[in-house]
């Protein structure tokens, strides 16, 4: 199980993720980065993720997707374009040795861009069908900056599928 928890307040932005990268043969490793912090030129934003936690020879999902975007001096939205770009052409061979039924890579991007709050979301999955099913998605919401509406929440992974049929129990105090 993995989660990704996002929460945005009216000047803030949080995300959480767990560290724990299982193996089907071997050990847990228990202190993975499954958040990094990409650079761009109008805003700043924490990525997390949940799903593929290393390639077949190891690397760390947010090693490679940092690496990616290393030495790109863009505007978020073009740097999000440019890693969805990347994991939709080079995750599918990975995402072929997950555990069936789990075949997921979702990155929840929470971010101020130009004095907007702003949240992303990059999905692959692998169907049932064989086949792959990517999206990018930029979440639109009319809220402004300095508002008094309770937090935007955003959830991903297992974890987050399991926080999500209870949301309304958890968040409660959360809001308040």
């Amino acid at each position: 199980m993995t989660l990704v928890l996002s929460i945005q307040g009216p000047e803030t932005i949080w995300l959480l993720a767990d560290r724990r990268l299982s193996y089907e043969k071997k050990a847990p490793k228990d202190d993975a980065r499954k958040i990094m912090f990409p650079e761009a030129t109008d805003g700043v934003a924490i990525l997390g993720y949940a799903g593929l936690g290393a390639t077949a020879l190891g690397t760390e999902a947010a090693d490679w997707m940092s690496a990616v975007l290393r030495g790109r001096k863009h505007p978020l939205e073009q740097c999000l374009g440019i890693l969805a770009d990347a994991i939709k052409k080079q995750l599918p061979g990975h995402m072929l040795f997950m555990p069936k039924g789990s075949a997921a890579h979702t990155v929840v991007i929470p971010a101020f861009v130009e004095g907007d709050l702003r949240l992303y979301t990059i999905d692959i999955v692998l169907a049932p069908d064989g086949k792959f099913h990517f999206r990018w998605t930029k979440h639109v919401s009319n809220v402004p900056l300095g508002s008094q509406l309770p937090p935007r929440i955003a959830l991903g992974g297992s974890g987050g599928v399991y926080l999500g049929c209870y949301i309304r129990v958890w968040t409660h105090n959360l809001i308040q």
